[in-house]
């Protein structure tokens, strides 16, 4: 299992165009074949702020993910959403237990 997961920094007054975004590469990503979870929000007291995490199958369904063209499409308008700034991990098999 590959995780994904980090922030996006836009410019808080590209917030709204940005959700609007996100949401269709998030109805998109979580059809493909591999992809186990798929979640990217809105930080609540950080306008501009996106969390995200991901989980897939394997790297090759995040390749291919990153070859989507919806991926592809939201990739290609970050500066014209006014990225600020990108700090996204992969973890290659975590080891997973319950918390509780």
């Amino acid at each position: 299992m590959i995780v994904v997961s980090g922030t996006m920094t836009f410019a808080p007054a590209s917030h709204d165009r940005v959700l609007d975004a996100a949401r269709t590469l998030t109805r998109e990503t979580r059809a493909e074949t591999g992809c186990r979870t798929y979640e990217l929000w809105a930080d609540p007291d950080q306008r501009g702020r996106f969390r995200l995490f991901e989980e897939w199958d394997s790297q090759e369904a995040l390749t291919a993910h990153f070859a989507s063209p919806h991926f592809q499409a939201f990739g290609g308008r970050l500066g014209e959403l006014g990225i600020e700034a990108m700090d996204v991990h992969r973890y290659i098999d975590p080891t997973v237990a319950e918390l509780f």
